[in-house]
């Protein structure tokens, strides 16, 4: 109502106003690995490679990487065991990551044992053949003999 006793009416439009989200902010995470050679991934999305040394070491640095994130960090080489490392930045840090990549056991196939016979080796000979098969037939003839009385 104004001063007289009127009612008034008032219209009023709302627009919205777009609402401003604060960025979480990025980090950079630096990874250096020994050796010198391989690949190492961010996130399995961002990839360096190198073909150096494999008696030095060798590092990536990976910029503008989201803040208060867990982020995956792989490293492959030929020759030696996978890495994975979970790792997080803070807004405007650095995270230093030191990798020592384990080189792959040599995979050898171990000689067979030898197993002992179960049968001794023939230590017999012909002539002895012979003897044992006389000495049989003698044993037959006394029993057939034995057994006729």
């Amino acid at each position: 109502m104004d001063a007289s006793g009127h009612s008034m009416t008032f219209r009023i439009y709302l627009e919205p106003v777009p609402v401003q989200t604060a960025s979480p902010g990025t980090g950079t995470i630096q990874v250096t690995v020994s050796p010198g050679l391989g690949q190492v991934c961010l996130d399995a999305k961002e990839c360096e490679s190198s073909t150096g040394d494999p008696s030095t070491f060798w590092s990536v640095q990976f910029s503008d990487v989201p803040a208060d994130t867990a982020h995956t960090i792989t490293v492959t080489a030929d020759g030696y065991q996978a890495y994975t490392q979970q790792v997080s930045i803070r807004p405007d840090q650095r995270n230093d990551v030191d990798i020592t990549l384990v080189p792959l056991q040599q995979v050898t196939t171990p000689a067979e044992p030898s197993v002992p016979s179960a049968v001794p080796p023939s230590t017999t000979t012909p002539v002895a053949m012979v003897t044992i098969i006389a000495a049989i037939g003698i044993c037959g003839t006394i029993h057939l003999i034995r057994t006729k009385k």
